[in-house]
């Protein structure tokens, strides 16, 4: 009797420490897409979503090893108000033809309460990069949309560029990153290549 007393109350504990864990991490709504909208309006916060499926090795990997980190969810759950959306079911399907975006898994949506996109990272990583990327989402002089506007109007500062052009890769636009980068090192004088900012975007195209 005791021995099971002794084994029920070490199971309770390690149940308990995993919870408390876990709760340390990112806070994940369970309504529908619209009710985090709308929670995201009224708290006055973005929202992030989490575009994965069931099958993908990395969407398994942030959401076992990254997203229940404590540094994360301090992060996460103060600017944000967090979504996971599994883009094969329920309202996935819908939400894929809404957003583009969305090609690969896992794609990170960072939105405003409208749901319109700031942001837009792919693919697994690290805490500290995670939060980055979040950083960039919530600061609108770091956001895609800020950045492509500007390129868009005229733009060609060494250091919009480069932001530019990592961006797009970043959220998998290979295509267009390369022709921002190749239309802008084409305009230089081949002196004028081997700056910080120049070098960067050679790397990168």
């Amino acid at each position: 009797m005791k021995k099971n007393i002794a084994y029920l109350v070490a199971v309770l504990t390690v149940l308990s420490i995993t919870v408390s864990v876990s709760a340390q991490g990112i806070k994940f709504e369970h309504g529908t897409f619209q009710e985090a909208l709308d929670k995201a309006k009224a708290e006055k916060k973005l929202v992030f979503m989490d575009c994965y499926t069931s099958w993908c090795g990395p969407c398994k990997w942030l959401a076992r090893e990254v997203f229940p980190q404590k540094e994360v969810g301090d992060y996460f759950n103060t600017a944000f108000i967090n979504v996971k959306m599994d883009m094969e079911k329920g309202e996935g399907p819908a939400l894929m033809k809404k957003y583009p975006e969305v090609k690969a898994f896992p794609t990170l949506l960072f939105l405003d309460a409208d749901g319109k996109v700031l942001h837009v990272a792919v693919g697994g990583m690290e805490a500290k990069a995670l939060i980055t990327q979040a950083k960039k989402a919530a600061d609108p002089m770091q956001r895609i949309d800020v950045v492509a506007k500007k390129y868009e109007d005229g733009d060609r500062s060494p250091e919009l560029v480069a932001a530019y052009v990592e961006m797009l890769m970043l959220k998998m636009d290979e295509d267009k990153a390369k022709s921002v980068g190749k239309e802008y090192l084409s305009k230089l004088d081949p002196e004028g290549l081997l700056t910080k900012y120049n070098t960067k975007i050679l790397m990168t195209i």
